[in-house]
């Protein structure tokens, strides 16, 4: 009876009890799978995207697998390790490790779980790693993650690597050897945070490698930044040094006052004013004596010129003061830029194996409520409960027993003589064991047929379970409609008790409370959905229960409209009573819903979504062997939903109409 959705839908609610004591919320809503974290950092609430009857197998797995992995964090992950990562400023390498370790712990602890995580592995590889790779994704960034995984044992991964550890040699060099050794033992979130503390050491060594000969020589990616750097620099360097010097002294390098040659002895001690960018004087040492000539008889020249020129000389110092510092800079943003450590590199370029996770899932989401043919915001809120006797008086229930116990006795008579005919023992011949039948036995000599056996069959007419469904939505109120239903199922279900048939009787509707549409109105479209209203499913005698006063009363506060009459969803409510059902052992079932027989649940009007639901519920009930009978309330609706189907104006009709056809349900010929 159950398909995959649901299995899913009620695996969540198993887990909701695993990790109550945590204080973890379990949601199904929207299309968003997510997790939201308290301050702390520990995990408050994870959300997987509702799943449609009719998503993909591998959508389907890929949630299961997101769940047991986030369920994992839950149950394995010591948050104050992680706190402590997130401080060292290792929160991402820790947190990949820290996947890998609680994975497979759940696995261990858990061994049905380790399909459901290999499964989304493979979603997650296929839907964004791959993906990425293909639209030209950084290699260093995507693949982290992958290669720790596989580093640290799990064989998807590692077969997934085989052919890409190529595509990132500068990690593999630094810290393979290592990952290789430590990660497969990892046992607590504190190893793994030692781990990552390690790394991040292995992956901020300086950018040198050892060359063939013993020398040392520039790792890949540094020679660029070392080239920037020579004698030049340093000159500029110790410029800078002697300017923050002469700031100490009080002496503003940028003020006019400085202007003094005498105040800036290390600018010009005989070599002349210089250029940004020439050899220092230490590297001068062979120049060209004329050249040095040169620079003194343009000295002698400033000074024959007076003032004017020694204000031209000072000005250009000034300059060189100011560009010095400003190169510097200038020098040291390219350092940082060109010498930043591939660890920072790394991390800049990976996303969280669960965020990455959860952004392919909701797309798929997306993809998968658009084209479903019917539409649920989320069923969180939907309600299974003993039917609230709100209102009730004690004339109800006599006024209730006083119209439908006089039918009650014919009735039960009628159906025992039926199934005491349908149960009488019978004889069948023509077996090859059993007990021996004298008139077969001519067959035996002359045809040599050895079938002379026959053997004794005893109807089993009552091994059948029934469940009566009524609809209390608020259509019911008019003209008496749910006053006949409720009379009908109190009559139905006294005679099934007198002649021991297993029955549940449940009415189905919905809970006005404001929650669930609330929630739908930030949606971009929020009339694409089939209803917004909760499912409220209330159950008024249970297949344990024999009838006694307090169910009594359950029925009469139905016949009088004691309830919340709101809206019908036919179809989910139909599959609801049709899978608490198919827990029953009996070998028949049938299922009798009692309904004005038009599903009523704004938005889902709009679109027919609702109607085109109950008639896919009836058939996917029907295709798992439980029989439905729809029985109108004053209306034919229902036969065009159910292939069986009668109508019922009033209480005097039930011995009539609906008593024939539940003959033929229950005493098939």
């Amino acid at each position: 009876m159950k398909n995959k959705a649901i299995i899913l839908r009620e695996k969540v609610g198993r887990l909701v009890e695993l990790i109550a004591e945590r204080k973890i919320r379990v949601t199904q809503a929207g299309t968003d799978a997510y997790v939201r974290y308290s301050k702390t950092g520990v995990p408050e609430l994870v959300n997987i995207p509702y799943i449609p009857e009719d998503a993909s197998t591998v959508f389907m797995a890929a949630i299961e697998g997101f769940l047991d992995h986030e369920v994992a964090h839950v149950l394995f992950s010591d948050y104050k390790a992680i706190a402590k990562g997130n401080k060292a400023g290792v929160k991402e390498l820790h947190n990949i490790i820290e996947d890998a370790f609680i994975e497979k712990k759940m696995a261990d602890t858990f061994p049905g779980s380790g399909l459901n995580l290999r499964n989304v592995g493979e979603y997650f590889l296929d839907e964004y790693v791959e993906k990425k790779l293909k639209e030209g994704g950084d290699p260093m960034g995507l693949l982290i993650v992958p290669a720790i995984r596989a580093w640290s044992g799990q064989s998807l991964y590692k077969d997934f690597m085989k052919d890409k550890w190529h595509l990132i040699p500068e990690v593999v060099a630094r810290m393979g050897e290592y990952a290789e050794k430590t990660l497969p033992g990892i046992r607590s979130s504190q190893d793994g945070l030692n781990a990552a503390l390690e790394i991040k050491k292995l992956l901020e060594l300086p950018e040198e490698e050892e060359g063939e000969d013993g020398s040392s020589k520039p790792r890949k990616g540094a020679t660029k930044a070392k080239s920037k750097k020579g004698a030049k620099g340093a000159k500029a360097v110790k410029m800078t040094d002697k300017s923050d010097e002469m700031e100490g002294g009080g002496a503003d390098p940028d003020s006019d006052d400085s202007g003094d040659s005498d105040d800036s002895p290390e600018m010009d001690d005989g070599d002349g004013e210089k250029e940004p960018g020439e050899d220092s004087s230490e590297e001068g040492e062979g120049e060209d004596s004329s050249e040095k000539g040169g620079s003194e008889e343009k000295e002698d020249k400033a000074e024959d010129t007076g003032d004017e020129g020694s204000g031209d000389s000072e000005k250009e110092k000034e300059s060189e003061e100011k560009k010095a510092p400003e190169e510097e800079k200038k020098s040291e943003g390219e350092k940082g830029k060109d010498e930043t450590s591939l660890f920072d590199r790394l991390m800049s370029e990976t996303e969280d194996y669960g965020d990455a996770l959860s952004k392919a899932l909701s797309e798929e989401s997306r993809k998968a409520m658009s084209t479903a043919e019917y539409r649920v915001y989320s069923t969180d809120f939907d309600v299974i409960k003993p039917l609230p006797v709100n209102g009730f008086d004690d004339y109800m229930l006599t006024d209730m027993q006083k119209k439908v116990d006089t039918i009650v006795g014919p009735l039960q008579k009628d159906l025992e003589r039926a199934i005491a005919a349908r149960s009488a023992a019978t004889w069948a011949s023509g077996f090859r064991s059993g007990k021996l039948h004298a008139a077969s036995l001519a067959r035996l000599t002359t045809f040599g047929d050895t079938r002379v056996f026959r053997r004794k069959h005893v109807g089993d007419t009552k091994d059948v379970a029934v469940t009566l469904l009524i609809d209390c939505s608020g259509s019911m109120c008019n003209d008496g409609k749910i006053r006949v239903a409720g009379q009908t199922a109190y009559g139905l279900s006294s005679v099934l008790e007198k002649i021991g048939i297993n029955h549940e009787v449940l009415g189905f509707t919905t809970v006005c409370d404001g929650k669930l549409w609330n929630l739908i109105k930030k949606e971009k479209d929020p009339y694409s959905y089939a209803r917004s209203e909760p499912l409220a499913t209330y159950v008024i005698k249970e297949f344990t229960e024999r009838l006694n006063n307090e169910n009594r009363k359950r029925f009469a506060c139905v016949a009088s409209g004691c309830v919340n009459l709101r809206e019908n969803v036919d179809g989910e409510s139909l599959l609801i009573a049709a899978t608490r059902l198919d827990q029953r052992r009996e070998k028949r079932k049938i299922i009798m819903v009692l309904s004005d027989g038009q599903p009523a649940c704004p938005p889902g009007n709009r679109n027919g979504q609702l109607k085109k639901h109950l008639v896919k519920a009836v058939k996917t009930v029907e295709s798992h062997g439980i029989e439905t009978l729809g029985i109108g309330i004053l209306t034919s609706a229902p036969k065009n939903y159910y292939p069986k189907s009668v109508v019922l104006n009033n209480l005097s009709d039930l011995p009539t109409t609906v008593i024939a056809e539940i003959k033929k349900l229950l005493v098939p010929a």
